[in-house]
Parts: structure tokens; C-alpha cells; sequence
């Protein structure tokens, strides 16, 4: 017998990705998002891949890769450093799930990045 998708409502959703902004450089638990909502760690986990369509360990690591990104384009922070604020437990932990979600290091990533920054033609050339 099938289950049927069990979604979450739109507050828990909010609710929860409101708890993963606010802790994303901790450990997280998924029992404390859970519990956030009220709801069992086994409902919680079907019911969280249902609505965002991957269990909640990969969208952590999404987020803090998204975090990782941002603080790469906006600082010139050791890559040391930047895993540490978007929640890794260190650089090596950091690359690798770095290259599994976005396939290259981070370290290629972020010199792709600011050279392709670099080399964009100034909107105000010939002013």
C-alpha cells in the first residue's frame, strides 16, 4: 500500500527554514526540527522531502553552500574561515561537499568567479 505525501504547511516550512537561518553555522539536529513543528522524526523526514524535495541534510548542506558562495564573492577570507561561518566542521569537510553540489573546488570556483568578475566590460566605458 502506497503512502500518501504528507506536505508541510506553509508556517512549518517558513518556520523551519527560519530555524536553519538562524542556526546554519551549529549542528543541526533534525529531531530539533521536528520539533520545531511538532511533528516525529520520521514523519518530519517524509513529509520534508515531500514538500522541498530532498531530505533535510541536503538542503543544510545547500544552504551553507549557497552561505559559502556568498561570503567567497563579497570577502577575500581564508577558504579556512568561510567554512567555518557557513557551518562546516572544517576546509576539508567544506571542499568536499563544496564539489559534490557544485562540482569544482572551491578554491577553482571562487578564482573563476572573480576573474569572470574582473573581465566584464564596464558599463561606462567611454564616458
Amino acid at each position: 500500500m502506497a503512502r500518501s505525501h504528507v506536505y508541510l504547511e506553509l508556517w512549518q516550512a517558513r518556520r523551519v527554514q527560519g530555524y536553519l537561518a538562524v542556526h546554519l553555522r551549529a549542528k543541526i539536529d533534525v529531531r530539533d526540527l521536528a520539533k520545531e513543528i511538532h511533528f516525529s522524526r520520521c514523519k518530519f523526514d517524509r513529509s520534508f522531502k515531500a514538500s522541498f524535495g530532498c531530505t533535510p541534510g541536503q538542503y543544510v548542506r545547500r544552504m551553507r553552500i549557497a552561505r559559502a558562495q556568498k561570503l567567497m564573492t563579497l570577502s577575500r577570507d581564508p577558504l579556512r574561515r568561510i567554512a567555518v561561518e557557513s557551518g562546516f566542521a572544517d576546509q576539508s569537510h567544506f571542499s568536499r561537499c563544496f564539489r559534490s553540489v557544485v562540482g569544482e573546488s572551491p578554491a577553482i570556483w571562487r578564482t573563476r568567479r572573480n576573474n569572470s568578475f574582473h573581465q566584464r566590460p564596464s558599463s561606462m566605458s567611454g564616458c
